[in-house]
């Protein structure tokens, strides 16, 4: 069990996805991923059309004091972003299309210091090796009398974008492929597995703390059946394969989820959520594990299990997303 807090890392998240993807069917079974907060990657959706945008000036933004930008040539595509610390930032083997996606990250449901890095769709334009070259990058700033929070950071690596990749850009909104999250009854009820969950609930939860984390097999002991892992907290979503589960969690944090985690959803596009329900809510979603053949009646596809269990239904359909549109960009002398 990996517990997230709201401002982990990209470079962290990937090292779980590829976790997700290895582990065995028996860990999985059991074990649950705990997001505290969000760790998201579906980007804000435009309400309406909006005019090109243009970067802001480099000269504008802070800067970190050193940076180096290397090429790596190891073989795959690479890794899924970088790891913004109070003191540096630092991306390993990724693409150029990776570090834009999570140098434009959107605030999340969690607060200022959780990331909505943008979708592969919503990154348009540039050269061919924009999604395939791929680069080391570590950048570093004077130890702060504060810690340099995220969204600082990342005004950082832009200014780096801008100077050493010279890379000249614009924000555009266009429509794309997005599903829809509302009721699926007439009568707008829910489902039986989606449930209110009251403030005063949260609160008594929060007083009493974290529970205790279940303990492995003895040394020397038999192997067993691993233990079930203990409820979320409020305002956190536990995710593994096949299913999501929350306790206390707005509707903002779940439709963030179903994005984020596409390892886990199998969705790939934003999700727009039409649900006009406010507060917070407890379900356990069990649905057929992404990728995998639906052989358990239990867990039908997600579609489905959506609308059997929580009452809400996803649509596909296309609206306006915000999207950034490379003019040009140039690979940068390595230092």
């Amino acid at each position: 069990m990996v517990r997230l807090k709201p401002d982990t890392t990209e470079e962290h998240t990937e090292d779980i996805m590829t976790t997700v993807t290895s582990t065995t069917k028996r860990f999985w079974n059991t074990a649950l991923l705990i997001t505290a907060g969000v760790i998201a990657f579906v980007a804000p959706v435009a309400v309406g059309a909006q005019q090109a945008r243009d970067l802001p000036v480099a000269g504008t933004l802070p800067a970190f004091e050193e940076a180096s930008i290397r090429p790596n040539i190891t073989e795959g595509r690479g890794g899924r972003g970088g790891q913004f610390q109070p003191t540096r930032w630092i991306s390993q083997n990724v693409t150029l299309k990776t570090i834009l996606k999570n140098t434009f990250a959107r605030q999340g449901a969690g607060g200022p210091n959780t990331a909505l890095p943008l979708l592969d769709s919503q990154v348009i334009g540039g050269p061919d090796w924009l999604d395939t070259d791929k680069f080391d990058i570590v950048a570093t700033t004077p130890p702060p009398t504060q810690p340099t929070p995220p969204p600082q950071s990342r005004q950082m690596a832009l200014r780096l974008l801008l100077e050493r990749f010279k890379l000249k850009a614009h924000w555009e909104t266009r429509e794309l492929p997005v599903y829809v999250l509302s009721k699926a009854r007439a009568d707008g009820t829910l489902g039986p597995g989606l449930t209110p969950t009251s403030d005063a609930e949260c609160e008594k939860a929060r007083a009493a703390g974290p529970p205790p984390m279940p303990t492995g097999t003895p040394p020397g002991a038999a192997p067993g059946p691993l233990p079930p892992m203990p409820p979320p907290n409020c305002g956190a979503i536990q995710f593994g394969p096949g299913q999501l589960i929350a306790r206390g969690s707005p509707m903002e944090l779940f439709v963030q989820t179903l994005t984020s985690v596409p390892v886990v959803t199998g969705i790939d596009r934003p999700v727009i959520d039409r649900t006009g329900m406010q507060g917070n809510y407890a379900f356990a979603l069990k649905f057929a594990p992404a990728g995998t053949a639906n052989t358990d009646l239990d867990r039908p596809e997600l579609v489905t299990a959506l609308r059997e269990q929580l009452g809400l239904k996803l649509e596909a359909t296309r609206a306006p997303v915000d999207v950034l549109v490379v003019d040009s960009v140039e690979k940068p002398t390595a230092n």
